[in-house]
């Protein structure tokens, strides 16, 4: 579990994405103490901003940013992949893998934090699919392999469906951190009854907490673990 010698890497397909997955656990590790760098894969901003990809893309970084630092690392590494923004699936799963693992050849996790198969996006199942190779164990790595859910993207792929296994209990502030770094993304914070909206955040950390026996939580599907 989460101590001070956790790297935690969040691999996530989007901006935004990696406070909707591990946000709560971005912002408990802060005050453990282990180390934290986030890899965002696709622009965010091309299939929705043909016209000013620059602008958006640039929006999102700051927004990014201004996310992290809700979450106690403003210091934080941002890894870029720069691939086409829902569209993931125009380019070589090879080529995904191979910055997936650049990037965990620099930072050297000990857990990575990605999306769930069970996602309706084509980007985050591929992030998904690029994990589970670059993480494959070997006498050199032992990484552990948490999946994650996307409120309003998991869910719907029944038999896919995220199912939980692993659970965070968080603290109350921590869940308040995970909003306020969500509300940073303008663009993508949405109102109840919309899964991203602030309530149905705060909504779901309960309903997941119950399920642990605590009164806030993040789930996770345990993909690999060493003990």
């Amino acid at each position: 579990m989460l101590n001070s010698d956790t790297r935690l890497l969040v691999l996530a397909a989007h901006p935004d994405d990696e406070v909707l997955m591990a946000g709560g656990v971005l912002s408990k590790l802060r005050v453990i103490g282990g180390a934290a760098m986030v890899a965002i894969a696709a622009t965010g901003a091309t299939s929705r901003n043909p016209v000013s990809n620059d602008a958006a893309i640039r929006m999102l970084e700051k927004e990014t940013q201004d996310a992290m630092t809700c979450l106690g690392w403003s210091d934080i590494r941002v890894a870029r992949g720069g691939f086409p923004d829902n569209q993931m699936d125009t380019v070589a799963l090879l080529e995904i893998i191979k910055w997936v693992e650049s990037v965990i050849r620099d930072f050297r996790p000990t857990l990575v934090i990605t999306h769930c198969l069970g996602c309706t996006n084509i980007d985050h199942r591929l992030c998904f699919e690029a994990a589970t190779v670059a993480v494959r164990p070997s006498s050199e790595q032992h990484i552990e392999l948490w999946t994650a859910e996307t409120p309003s993207s998991s869910g719907y792929r029944r038999p896919w469906n995220f199912e939980p296994s692993l659970y965070v209990s968080l603290k109350e502030d921590e869940i308040k951190a995970k909003i306020a770094a969500m509300q940073c993304y303008a663009s993508e914070s949405r109102v109840t009854p919309n899964p991203r909206s602030p309530e149905m955040l705060n909504a779901l950390s309960h309903v997941r907490g119950s399920e642990a026996g605590c009164s806030f939580a993040e789930a996770f599907m345990l993909i690999r673990g060493f003990a």
